[in-house]
């Protein structure tokens, strides 16, 4: 599998030697899958089915509840199709108590011994942002 490489804004990657577009492939194509996925909500534009959709959760309170259905949510938009499997997938929410979660969300790498961390910050009042390795 393999896929053009991406910013974190979501622009296209250009290897500045060559001036051609960087392709991405294994661990680092299916971090940039999860991150999409995590971002999304879905019926985006390229993603019908497929879409973590933490935007619901703006508004509602800091809860128990609501952190672990923010889990519950990252965990279906990654297991979707089996990009990831269950096991592969560990996170760690945390809250200040306000308005902030924040998950880390660390995906196990095909080699079975490393993983890829995510990092989602859901403000309950303000939106969502994701970053690759923290």
């Amino acid at each position: 599998m393999f896929d053009i490489g991406l910013t974190e804004d979501g622009d296209l990657m250009f290897n500045i030697v060559t001036n051609d577009m960087v392709d991405v492939n294994n661990d680092v194509f299916r971090a940039q899958m999860a991150y999409c996925r995590i971002k999304s909500v879905r019926k985006d534009w390229f993603m019908d089915h497929i879409g973590a959709e933490l935007e619901e959760l703006i508004g509602l309170p800091n809860t128990d509840t609501v952190r672990s259905l923010g889990k519950s949510k990252i965990i279906e938009s990654l297991t979707y199709d089996t990009l990831f499997y269950i096991d592969e997938i560990y996170i760690v929410d945390k809250s200040d108590g306000k308005n902030i979660i924040e998950y880390d969300v660390y995906l196990r790498n095909l080699d079975g011994a490393s993983s890829t961390l995510i990092v989602v910050y859901l403000d309950l009042v303000k939106g969502v942002n994701v970053v690759i390795g923290g």
